[in-house]
Parts: C-alpha cells; sequence; structure tokens
C-alpha cells in the first residue's frame, strides 16, 4: 500500500508541478505527510512479525520439553557396572 501510495502521489504530483499548479516543495511535503500517515501501520505489522517469530520459538520450545528422554536411569538398589 505504501509503495502504491508513493508512486501514485509521485506520478499525480510530477504532473502538477509541470504543470505549475503546486510546487516542488509543496509535493515533497505531501509525500513526507504520506509516509508519515504510514508509520503507524508499519510499527503494528513489525510487532505482528515478532509476534509471530516469538510465538513460532515458544512452539519449539515446548516440543523440545515434550520428547522423551533416550536415557533411562538405573533401577534404584540396582549397582551400575564398570566397564574397566
Amino acid at each position: 500500500m505504501r509503495i502504491v501510495g508513493t508512486l501514485l502521489i509521485l506520478s499525480y504530483g510530477t504532473v502538477l508541478v509541470v504543470h505549475g499548479a503546486i510546487s516542488l516543495g509543496l509535493l515533497a511535503a505531501f509525500l513526507e505527510y504520506q509516509f508519515s500517515y504510514f508509520t503507524p501501520l508499519t510499527d503494528i505489522l513489525t510487532a505482528y512479525d515478532q509476534y509471530q517469530s516469538g510465538m513460532s520459538a515458544l512452539e519449539r520450545i515446548f516440543d523440545l520439553l515434550d520428547t522423551k528422554a533416550e536415557v533411562k536411569d538405573a533401577e534404584p538398589g540396582k549397582a551400575i557396572e564398570s566397564t574397566r
């Protein structure tokens, strides 16, 4: 959305600047306002991306915690033989 908005502003603004309807400074200011307009949206998308990464990491941690141990403990009272 941000790129499409920038392209629309630049294309229409260029036509207006060429015809003398607006100044180049006004076009630059309008582009800056457009970037400021989309800043909250990009912040929300960044937070959502971090949330998704955190949930993925949490799922991997829970999978690791749910794995069964491959090495079993010796039965109580039974001696472990030495290999020497």
